[in-house]
């Protein structure tokens, strides 16, 4: 009887709504944002959405443009983007949202409240971190796609599992700041001029480009990493130590590790196949263990030697220990870094109180950071 009387009032309600009516907006009445940078100040926040336009059968995009507008609050800016534009901002389509210098130093979690609240967007979008201002990684000109929002979002989804790049979701991101020790990251993105017949003299691992840029066009780097404590930004990771937080708290199944026989001078690059890590605590003891497995192809070896021989599949077990040794350092550059700003970047603090419970909590979770080792193992296989 009771699943009966459900099924009515689902009935009833369903009839009500049909006869209410659903208010359906057309395409050409809406703002699709696709990508959003946020950029605070002293004096507000400042934000810049790219819209896709549709085209006159109103069922493909003709272009985007981006609407910019400043406003004490995050919610006034993009009203005002609706007023500008006299169309409704919708943000369901809304993958990338990218935090200026600004916000980050102001607080990043703090900025996203609104957006998680009321402005319907999915807590799956990646959300990253400018060196400076992120309208400006934003309105950038790529290279290789019409939008910066659909690259940066194939550069992150698509082949984002890389070990030089760690990426990062708003539902990830608010998570980690309500576990115990707020320990949380954010990919940091910059813009580099990229070689065209326009800018011969330039390549995409050059400088930062100049702001402006006129017909300039633009690759993205991922390779830093914004490091943040309950919210607040702490310190950027470098490269290497970015490379370390991807292979613990990442699978890894893109990339390529280089290392160089100092004996030799032969360099060899080696493709990842998978690297995955599994983390085991002692509380005891204050030790953290990471194993690290990861699987390989030799893809290049260099050598200026005249007797050289190449190896078929494995190098030798001389080759491999330097490998483990490359891996073994970025894990630690990152961990030891973090360790000298007071973020548990690993969470050992969760893994000692998994395994040790209260009893640990209690009397022996005093600077548990400052006196915890970290043991990191390798298992390197050759494909």
């Amino acid at each position: 009887m009771k699943r009966a009387y459900k099924w009515v009032a689902f009935a009833v309600c369903f009839a009500l709504i049909m006869l209410m009516g659903v208010k359906v907006v057309p395409l050409q009445d809406r703002a699709i944002v696709v990508g959003l940078a946020i950029d605070a100040d002293d004096e507000g926040y400042s934000v810049a959405a790219q819209i896709l336009m549709p085209s006159d059968d109103d069922s493909k995009s003709s272009g985007y443009i981006i609407s910019e507008a400043r406003s004490e609050t995050l919610s006034g800016a993009l009203t005002k983007i609706s007023e500008q534009s006299n169309l409704i901002v919708a943000m369901s389509h809304c993958n990338l949202v990218i935090l200026g210098k600004g916000v980050i130093d102001r607080g990043a979690y703090y900025s996203l409240d609104y957006l998680v609240r009321n402005a319907y967007l999915s807590e799956n979008a990646l959300l990253l971190a400018a060196e400076g201002s992120a309208a400006d990684i934003l309105s950038a000109k790529t290279a290789y796609s019409e939008t910066s929002s659909f690259y940066i979002q194939r550069a992150l989804m698509e082949f984002g599992y890389f070990n030089d790049r760690t990426v990062r979701t708003i539902r990830e991101f608010i998570v980690s700041h309500y576990t115990y020790n707020k320990a949380n990251w954010l990919p940091v993105v910059t813009k580099r001029v990229a070689q065209s017949e326009e800018n011969p003299g330039t390549s995409g691992g050059g400088t930062e480009s100049p702001e402006g840029g006129g017909d300039e066009q633009y690759v993205f780097d991922f390779r830093a990493t914004a490091i943040f404590r309950d919210g607040k930004y702490r310190f950027t990771l470098s490269e290497e130590g970015t490379a370390g937080l991807a292979y613990v708290n990442s699978v890894i199944e893109e990339g390529s590790v280089t290392v160089t026989d100092s004996s030799s001078g032969e360099i060899y690059n080696c493709y990842i196949v998978r690297s995955s890590a599994k983390k085991s605590f002692d509380p005891g003891s204050l030790t953290a263990t990471v194993e690290v497995k990861i699987k390989l192809i030799l893809k290049e070896v260099l050598s200026e030697s005249d007797t050289y021989a190449p190896e078929d599949v494995e190098p030798s077990d001389g080759v491999s220990a330097l490998i483990s040794e490359k891996i073994v350092s970025d894990i630690t550059e990152a961990f030891e870094r973090c360790r000298a700003e007071g973020v548990d970047i690993f969470d050992i603090y969760g893994g000692f109180y998994g395994k040790g419970g209260a009893e640990w909590r209690d009397n022996g979770a005093e600077n548990y950071l400052g006196r915890a080792k970290l043991e990191v193992k390798t298992e390197i296989t050759f494909h």
